[in-house]
């Protein structure tokens, strides 16, 4: 799954009077905000560099596959 930029966290917490404090993952523009293209967050290669074992799907196939392969994985 991925957030590319929408920031769910960062309309919630400003909906309750909170700033979007560490919610913009984009770069920044030459003034120093935060109005750039969004952050390439690669989640499935952080969660491997943590040590997790990542399944990938191309297609719904694939990820019937990999869903049954969690599911009888020990651990």
């Amino acid at each position: 799954l991925q957030n590319h930029g929408y920031a769910s966290i960062g309309g919630l917490s400003a909906s309750v009077g909170a700033e979007r404090f560490g919610t913009a993952y984009r770069h920044r523009d030459p003034d120093g905000g935060f109005t750039g293209p969004p952050l390439p967050v690669d989640l499935a290669a952080n969660a491997a560099s943590l040590g997790l074992r990542v399944l990938r799907a191309a297609t719904v196939d694939d990820l019937r596959k990999a869903l049954s392969e969690a599911r009888d994985a020990k651990g």
